[in-house]
């Protein structure tokens, strides 16, 4: 993005920086990188002449544009990947789609119609009209009263809460433990709980509704954030080829128009919103309250910004989950957990992963994890209790909830054995040492790769991954690290991509999906991002969401935006452990301040503790926790 205060004059000297030269005709730039170079904007412009880069415009739909984009997207979806014989493939991965649409909406629970929403999807004060009850009655609001109920009590009410860990303030590196008592107050407060959900006269039940049934992937979006990304991976699940039903739940507020329903539902979407009490409509909450109320009783939960590469229906039949009723992908990082979580959750320390996991998908049978699902419920209902026992700042959130609740609640567990891959970018990282400057090529995720289970597997795990899988292939691109969005420019050429290299293994990634996919993944994403934007129903779904508080579609400012990435070889150096170490190259320097960022994690903590136990101890335990800061932090500097 620009930066207005780091422009200079044309005829300033540049030195070792990277940028853009914008010449005097207003239309021309040049992308200069890092390196050595030394140059001015004024003779560089004179060199290029009416050479350079155009500048780019924000994505706009110009009549006579949109036609020539649907006959390209026509193309793209002629030989869709995975089965495209089947009727319901054909039809939804179009804009039509009405055969599907019409067999979902039969029997699907709650399903929006256009004449119930009315023209804007809104009543007089602001939240979505009434909706159409389909077949069978819609009992999510009572279900979720029902559900709450028992949560609500067993209050934990910790004394002190737990603050938040992050890099530069982690009472547990410094030191600290869990203050005294609360380790055993929330344990008990657990066994209270999980005791009552299993009690067979329970509010919610000790089972999902007899209503819920069948299988279905659910989804939770709103607002332009969210519902860019979700239109794409609609996109790509009916590509593929998938037949599978979806539910999209939404905040009240957040209910998309009578237009943009109608259109989900033409790819097979039905829409639902969170028309519930005592549920925090913009919180953690929504993921474990959109699984719990949906009316499929096997669910394959999709975050928005989650692309299907291929079907997802085949993991219903998998053995690993006819099995285990669950199936799990691991996060890039190693568990961060508070050392008593074991005994709070009242499992064995062995049964512990050794891994973190994130929920961007998830596969649960509601049947035989009701009770599991009801834990994680009561882990996110008081996140503010629960969340800073699962993690530090890496990963703080809902993604261990679920996992671990199914543990507490000693239910069977099923992760993929395949370690998380990524997609990015090849970024330069330059540092200036007086008259020189030195630039490092590293690799920079942005995009989660999630692998399918490589086929049937004859070895039975319940408590982690398997030994002697058949080779695993991407299934799912969770573009985790920023949503898609408008803020495009109008022609894909003038698009940089994010998804360029595809790890491990080097891969270039518009080559292997034309390979894999049969077609260029990133230029359909593109062109689904504009079929959204130049939709019919766009002008008034925009207007909605700015009256109800969505940010403008902010301008490039004439640049050409670079995705955000993580930045893996800083977070190896800052000791940070996980399979992610796969996904880049390392040298000696890398390798030696990983053991330093290690022993900071591991053994420093043991003898700030003993320094506590001393008089002025605990301040002691603090000068040593800065001075450690100081020295990793000075190593990476001068290490760049």
């Amino acid at each position: 993005m620009r930066d207005p205060k780091g422009d200079v004059s044309c005829r300033a000297s540049v030195l070792f920086t990277s940028g853009y030269c914008e010449c005097e005709n207003g239309r021309v730039v040049a992308l200069v990188g890092c390196g050595m170079h030394s140059f001015t904007c004024f003779d560089r412009c004179r060199e290029l002449g009416a050479q350079g880069m155009p500048l780019p415009r924000l994505m706009t739909c110009p009549s006579g544009q949109q036609q020539q984009l649907q006959r390209r997207m026509q193309q793209q979806e002629a030989s869709p990947a995975g089965n495209a014989s089947t009727a319901a493939s054909a039809g939804a991965s179009g804009g039509g789609g009405r055969s599907l649409a019409a067999s979902n909406s039969t029997s699907s629970v709650a399903v929006a119609s256009s004449s119930a929403v009315g023209g804007t999807g809104e009543t007089s004060n602001g939240s979505p009209a009434a909706l159409d009850r389909g077949a069978l009655p819609d009992r999510s609001a009572e279900l979720w009263e029902e559900l709450v109920s028992t949560v609500r009590k067993h209050d934990p009410k910790p004394p002190v809460l737990l603050s938040k860990r992050t890099e530069d303030d982690d009472w547990l590196r410094e030191g600290g433990s869990m203050p005294a008592g609360l380790a055993g107050r929330l344990t008990a407060s657990l066994r209270d709980y999980i005791a009552a959900v299993a009690a067979p006269d329970v509010p919610g039940g000790t089972a999902p509704p007899a209503t819920q049934r069948g299988r279905g992937i659910v989804m939770v979006s709103g607002g332009l954030r969210y519902m860019v990304s979700a239109w794409i991976s609609i996109a790509m699940l009916r590509r593929s080829g998938s037949s599978l039903p979806v539910e999209m739940w939404f905040p009240v507020l957040e209910y998309p128009t009578a237009a943009v329903v109608e259109a989900l539902r033409a790819r097979g979407v039905t829409c639902r919103a969170f028309a519930v009490a005592d549920l925090d409509q913009a919180g953690y909450a929504l993921k474990v309250a959109a699984i719990m109320l949906s009316s499929f009783s096997e669910v394959l939960f999709l975050d928005a910004d989650n692309f299907p590469l291929a079907d997802p229906q085949p993991l219903f039949e998998s053995e690993q989950y006819r099995r285990a009723g669950c199936v799990f992908w691991r996060d890039y990082w190693a568990p961060t957990a508070v050392p008593a979580l074991a005994r709070v959750l009242g499992i064995p320390p062995a049964d512990m992963p050794a891994s973190t996991f994130e929920a961007g998908q998830m596969l649960i049978d509601k049947r035989r994890h009701w009770r599991g699902m009801r834990v994680a419920l009561y882990f996110n209902y008081y996140n503010e209790v629960w969340y800073n026992l699962f993690t530090d700042y890496m990963g703080w959130g809902d993604k261990e909830t679920f996992y671990y609740a199914f543990l507490a609640a000693r239910e069977a567990v099923y992760y993929v054995p395949t370690p998380t891959g990524s997609v990015g970018m090849r970024r330069h990282f330059c540092r200036r040492f007086k008259t020189r400057q030195l630039c490092r090529e590293v690799f920079t995720g942005n995009s989660m790769v999630q692998y399918d289970l490589g086929g049937t597997n004859s070895t039975a795990s319940t408590a982690g991954a398997d030994a002697g899988t058949a080779a695993a292939r991407p299934l799912f691109l969770h573009a985790n690290l920023e949503k898609w969005s408008l803020r495009l420019p109008d022609s894909f050429s003038d698009y940089v991509r994010r998804w360029q290299l595809l790890q491990p293994g080097g891969e270039e990634f518009p080559a292997w999906s034309e390979r894999e996919l049969g077609l260029d993944l990133e230029r359909y994403v593109f062109d689904q991002a504009r079929s959204f934007r130049c939709a019919p129903f766009f002008d008034e779904y925009y207007e909605v969401r700015r009256r109800h508080g969505d940010p403008p579609i902010p301008p490039l400012n004439g640049l050409h935006t670079l995705m955000p990435g993580i930045e893996f070889h800083q977070m190896y150096r800052l000791g940070h452990a996980g399979t992610y170490v796969e996904l880049f190259e390392r040298s000696a320097l890398d390798t030696f301040l990983f053991r330093l960022g290690v022993a900071s994690r591991t053994v420093l903590p043991a003898v700030k503790r003993a320094l506590r136990r001393l008089w002025g101890g605990k301040k002691l335990a603090r000068l040593l926790f800065k001075l450690e800061r100081r020295l990793r932090n000075g190593l990476l500097a001068t290490s760049t």
